[in-house]
């Protein structure tokens, strides 16, 4: 492709492509109708396993690129809902979703945790992947994660999905900063603050730990046209206590690919839902 990949054009300092903001979002839609026609509309169904900024080439002219979607060798057949269980995890450490990573369970919504990575990169410039990581080594994704509900108090992280469009606070991603100040620096203010929001809270919950509290990429599509709001396609925790430990289980072995992962630890997770399943319960 003329401009070759994504991660060259954010990752490469000596690259000539400079993506401004209108090509950023452009590419994000553009992926996310690719992977909305492999998963849904595509005659026969599947995951693409291997979603990363690599495998993302950029077409066109400097003032229209288009998006591609390339290297479909780690595909699997899988209709949308369904999961399979293999016993050969493949992919890229930094966008492996945990589920599939730790216990081998592969779904449609493993892209969708690999596109809400991808989504971080391209909106901050920065690369989550880091082929030799160190002590000091801060991955984007626990930055964002570590960084936004964990760092407020209980009662706004109950608020951090329902108020995050109209509550300055929300925007909070640690003591110093806000989710805005992940929005790359080359950017300078020359981008949509609304819109920078609204993919970085999407980004979010397609990373979630829990499979089920992913949207679907018809409704990240959605979104991303402006045709419906985040809260309008978040997924409900499961209000069956049960479910919740069951959800959070698959995380239990977290230890396993210590050096590359990229989530919150179970614990905290189910203790943000549990905690707001029961102030929905007394309320």
């Amino acid at each position: 492709m003329e401009h070759k990949s994504i991660a060259d054009a954010l990752f490469e300092t000596q690259s000539r492509l400079k993506l401004d903001w209108k090509a950023r979002r452009e590419i994000c839609l553009g992926i996310a109708k690719g992977l909305k026609y492999i998963h849904g509309e595509s005659r026969l169904q599947m995951v693409h396993r291997d979603i990363k900024a690599q495998n993302i080439l950029l077409g066109g002219t400097d003032g229209n690129l288009t998006a591609k979607i390339s290297d479909f060798g780690l595909a699997m057949l899988c209709e949308e809902g369904n999961e399979n269980m293999v016993s050969k995890v493949a992919g890229t450490h930094g966008y492996l979703a945990p589920e599939y990573a730790m216990r081998g369970i592969l779904s449609q919504k493993a892209d969708v945790y690999s596109f809400g990575v991808l989504l971080l990169e391209i909106v901050s410039g920065k690369s989550n992947a880091v082929s030799r990581p160190t002590q000091e080594t801060v991955f984007l994704l626990d930055t964002v994660w570590y960084g936004t509900a964990f760092a407020l108090s209980p009662t706004k992280m109950i608020v951090f999905w329902s108020k995050h469009a109209t509550d300055p606070e929300a925007y909070v991603y640690n003591k110093e900063g806000r989710l805005a100040d992940l929005v790359d620096k080359d950017l300078s203010s020359c981008y949509d603050f609304t819109q920078a929001m609204r993919i970085l809270n999407l980004a979010m919950m397609c990373t979630s730990q829990t499979p089920t509290l992913r949207p679907t990429m018809s409704e990240v599509v959605s979104v991303l046209q402006d045709e419906k709001t985040v809260e309008q396609v978040f997924v409900a925790p499961p209000t069956d206590s049960s479910s919740m430990i069951m959800a959070g289980a698959s995380l239990s072995s977290s230890a396993e690919i210590s050096s590359t992962s990229t989530g919150v630890p179970s614990s905290e997770f189910s203790s943000y839902f549990m905690i707001k399943e029961n102030i929905e319960t007394k309320n």
